[in-house]
């Protein structure tokens, strides 16, 4: 078994290491960054080998001149690579909008936080992910929830609006990004402020960000 492990703090992917080893025999290989990663990736296919298991970090230094610009777009591209490979993302981001994204877009085999992870559950989870199994931990099913109780959060442009908004982009200049006229984004914005009582545009986001939606 051929395994990738990618996180830019390296006592931390030589602790995923020791723990796999204690379970698996597996050839393991790191990288500590976005290019590093790909360039492995790259060569492994080249060569006409596959990687079985792919554990990585979402935050990392990023590949501009592939367009990789963390462990969530790896993931899509290993998955293009090697469409057998289980996929593990790692992140501590705890906001609800941000996993949803991961989820929706990425859709790894497996989503933890880092908080999530210990000595004694790393074996079982990883098993079970190998085992054909998905699995999200408590913590980002409990993240997800919150997003799935509200429809408005969810939809897709809504989340793209409110994301932009706490950028600090104004109404006029989502028209360009959020492929709506400034009309429906205005609308869409004036549903949001209802539903969670916000007075203004600035106050929707307060809240949003409050509540953990961002």
């Amino acid at each position: 078994m051929n395994i990738l492990i990618v996180d830019d703090h390296p006592v931390i992917a030589d602790a995923y290491e020791t723990f796999l080893h204690q379970f698996l025999d597996a050839r393991i290989i790191k990288a500590n960054n976005c290019t590093n990663a790909i360039n492995i990736i790259d060569k492994a296919f080249e060569n006409k080998t596959s990687f079985e298991l792919f554990i990585c970090d979402h935050n990392l230094p990023p590949c501009p001149e592939r367009k990789i610009n963390n462990g969530a777009d790896i993931v899509s591209f290993i998955k293009k690579a090697y469409p057998l490979c289980k996929t593990i993302l790692i992140t501590a981001h705890s906001e609800f909008i941000i996993l949803y994204e991961i989820i929706k877009k990425v859709k790894p085999h497996g989503l933890l936080l880092k908080s999530d992870i210990d000595s004694e559950n790393f074996r079982p989870i990883v098993t079970d992910i190998l085992n054909g199994n998905i699995f999200y931990s408590k913590n980002v099913e409990e993240c997800l929830k919150m997003v799935w109780k509200n429809e408005l959060i969810v939809d897709d442009f809504n989340r793209e609006i409110l994301t932009q908004l706490g950028q600090g982009y104004k109404i006029k200049e989502l028209e360009q990004t959020v492929n709506l006229s400034e009309s429906a984004i205005r609308k869409r914005i004036a549903r949001m402020r209802d539903l969670f009582g916000a007075e203004d545009e600035r106050d929707l986001i307060k809240i949003i960000i409050k509540q953990g939606f961002l």
